[in-house]
This record gives C-alpha cells, sequence and structure tokens, in this order.
C-alpha cells in the first residue's frame, strides 16, 4: 500500500506557490507563513513516523517482503527529507520572523549542524538497502542476515538521537535564545 503523504505534501507546496498574495491574519503572520508551518510540521512528522517504520521492520527476519518494505520506506524517507529541506528553505526565505532571525541565530547553525548529522548518517544504510536490494534482484536467495540488520539499526539509532536534538533547537530559537 503507498503513503498518500508525499502525493499530499506536493499538493500542499503547489499551493504555497500559486498562493503568491501574502493574506495577513489578525495576529499579524502571514498565511504563507502559517502554510509552511504546516509544511514543515507536516514534513518533520512524517520523517520521524519513516524513520521508525524502517526501524521496527529492521527488527523483523530478513526477507524478500520485508527487504521491499524497507527500500520503500527509505525511499520515502529521502523524498521527506527533501521536501523538508525545501520548506526550511521557504520559511527562512518567506516565513514572517525574517532571515536574519535564522541566519543570525548559532541555535539555528546547530539546528543545521544535526539536521546535516542526520543527512550523512543515513547515507550508510540507503546505500546498504540498494546493495541489498540489487544482490536479492540477482538471486532471491541473497538476503542479508540478522545481523546486518542489527548493525542498519544502530545507524538509525545514531540518526534518532541527533534528531532529538533538533526540536530542543527549535523550542529554544522560537523563545528568543541564541540572539542575544
Amino acid at each position: 500500500m503507498r503513503s498518500a503523504a508525499p502525493a499530499n505534501l506536493r499538493l500542499a507546496l503547489a499551493i504555497v506557490a500559486w498562493s503568491n498574495a501574502r493574506v495577513t491574519l489578525d495576529s499579524g503572520k502571514t498565511m504563507t507563513d502559517v502554510l509552511l508551518s504546516i509544511l514543515h510540521h507536516t514534513a518533520i512528522y512524517v520523517l520521524v513516523s519513516l524513520l521508525v517504520a524502517e526501524w521496527v521492520l529492521l527488527r523483523g527476519a530478513p526477507d524478500s517482503r520485508t527487504l521491499a518494505r524497507l527500500a520503500r520506506a527509505d525511499l520515502a524517507y529521502g523524498l521527506a527529507a527533501l521536501v523538508l529541506i525545501g520548506v526550511g528553505v521557504c520559511r527562512v526565505i518567506y516565513g514572517a520572523k525574517g532571515s536574519a532571525f535564522y541566519t543570525q541565530n548559532p541555535i539555528f547553525w546547530l539546528k543545521m549542524g544535526l539536521f546535516a548529522g542526520v543527512g550523512l548518517v543515513s547515507i550508510v544504510p540507503t546505500v546498504r538497502l540498494i546493495q541489498w536490494g540489487r544482490r536479492h534482484r540477482a538471486n532471491a536467495s541473497a538476503l542479508p542476515s540478522a545481523s546486518d540488520f542489527a548493525a542498519l539499526r544502530r545507524y538509525l539509532l545514531i540518526e534518532a538521537v541527533l534528531f532529538a536534538g533538533i526540536p530542543i533547537c527549535a523550542a529554544l530559537m522560537a523563545r528568543g535564545y541564541g540572539l542575544g
């Protein structure tokens, strides 16, 4: 069963792109800022959900079905990360707080460093899943071992630990820490 989340995110991004009008709400925030915030948080939830899905799938026995599910989850994870990056850049450029709020805040750069760390660590699982998939397509009996799955889970754990620091940074930034 395919997830509707990436299609929904694409639709929401299209709505933001087409709504060049910056409708001001009573609170002084723009509709663009609100939509970008919604998309940003949705992408975060999708990304975390996919990380958890991969973690759970790696707990099972290595078989063809699990390998295929892992490949799809990892692809969706990568796409969600790209959406998150795109929406995040749009928030910095078009958001109500202005780019200086982000670029002049060292906590923002720590947050970006943590996200980059998650991305770098995620390369290993992605490459392994691609290798395992190729081997399995060439030889249906070629499956990773349980210890291979366990090793990959360690990388996902590192990703999760790094990712856990991101909302801490976001909460600090939202309360003005790092700006002076």
